[in-house]
């Protein structure tokens, strides 16, 4: 069969492209191997636009938002489910520098329609400095959101679960051909594994979560040095750790001891309850802007990676920029494109390549 596009990994970045397609009409076949663990289906799914340890907005952080929410809900509709929902978050200050940076942003431009200048009573929680919630704040449930997603994409036929062999991949005339079926555009989206773009700096880095009960946390998230988000039953995520040296695959008493000392800046930890402890790998870059682009020598092959820990908030509009660029020329962000990182590309692997494409 002739397709538009092979898309390899159905992390959240792979998902969200094939959704985008959907939209754009155009056909695409999705491979992956259904990893146990990776960094989507560990990742706990909040989405809002700052950074609090300034409290200053993300990179695009406002836009990322606006557009990704309606992404979102569109998708509630497509799968007939809830896979997101918008959910205030209150962040507890750690200090009056704090709280004063927060409350003297809160009205003025951009930050008045993003920061509430009014607190709060939150009677079970440690909340020594004051607190501010967030007028943008939400939820994607992740492995509902891949799930169901692969489902639609298992009924229309474009959906494959097998490891992708590099191997079994050959490029005629400017096109790809994969067992037996003909690709216009190859899009890699597999997280720590790179293939054809492992000259990029993408860095690893570890995140570890808790699944927590409680009854004194409230039913929206919170967050203070780490946040605790709802789930069902009195159950709470709470995360996340960062560690770019540890390249274990399990989970440490290290990164469990210390969420629970954060969570206990929050509330009293002696009445709560830890019932799972997961990680995962989040592709991470040198200049914490994603890797978006064609490959410097095998046209017609992209990268669609490094999302970090905002994948969630960044991934719908970056997915539409990157197609954006592939089916009608349009340019993408300098600040993204991997052009930014050509001097990485050596002549030894130019040679090797120019030898794969010749």
């Amino acid at each position: 069969m002739k397709y538009d596009f092979l898309i390899v990994g159905q992390g959240i970045s792979g998902t969200v492209l094939g959704l985008l397609l959907k939209q754009y009409n155009k056909s695409f076949l999705i491979i992956d191997k259904n990893d146990l663990i990776t960094s989507s289906k560990v990742a706990a799914g909040l989405m809002h636009p700052m950074s609090f340890k300034r409290c200053v907005l993300n990179w695009e952080g406002d836009r990322f938002y606006d557009y990704s929410c309606q992404f979102y809900k569109s998708c509630n509709t497509l799968f007939s489910k809830d896979v997101f929902k918008e959910l205030k978050l209150t962040r507890l200050f750690s200090s009056y520098e704090e709280q004063n940076n927060w409350f003297s942003k809160a009205f003025v431009k951009p930050y008045n329609t993003i920061l509430s200048p009014t607190e709060e009573e939150l009677p079970n929680l440690l909340n020594e400095f004051g607190n501010g919630s967030l007028l943008k704040s939400a939820k994607l449930d992740v492995k509902k959101f891949l799930r169901e997603a692969k489902n639609l994409f298992n009924s229309t036929k474009t959906f494959k679960e097998k490891a992708f062999v590099l191997e079994d991949l050959s490029y005629v005339k400017n096109e790809f051909h994969y067992e037996n079926n003909q690709f216009k555009h190859l899009v890699m989206c597999q997280g720590t594994s790179l293939n054809i773009f492992n000259y990029l700096p993408l860095i690893p880095n570890k995140g570890e979560l808790l699944t927590i009960c409680s009854k004194s946390l409230p039913k929206h998230i919170v967050s203070k040095g780490v946040f605790a988000m709802p789930l069902s039953n009195n159950q709470y995520t709470v995360g996340a750790t960062y560690n770019h040296r540890d390249e274990n695959h399990n989970i440490t008493k290290e990164s469990k001891d210390k969420l629970l000392a954060n969570l206990s800046k929050i509330i009293p930890i002696e009445n709560i309850k830890v019932i799972n402890q997961t990680y995962g790998f989040r592709p991470t870059t040198l200049d914490r802007k994603p890797f978006l682009g064609e490959h410097p020598i095998i046209k017609n092959a992209f990268i669609f990676n490094g999302m970090g820990s905002k994948s969630v908030l960044m991934t719908p509009l970056l997915g539409k920029q990157l197609l954006d660029h592939i089916l009608y020329g349009k340019k993408i962000s300098d600040l993204v494109d991997i052009k930014r990182y050509e001097n990485y590309f050596t002549e030894h692997e130019k040679e090797i390549y120019h030898k794969l494409v010749t």
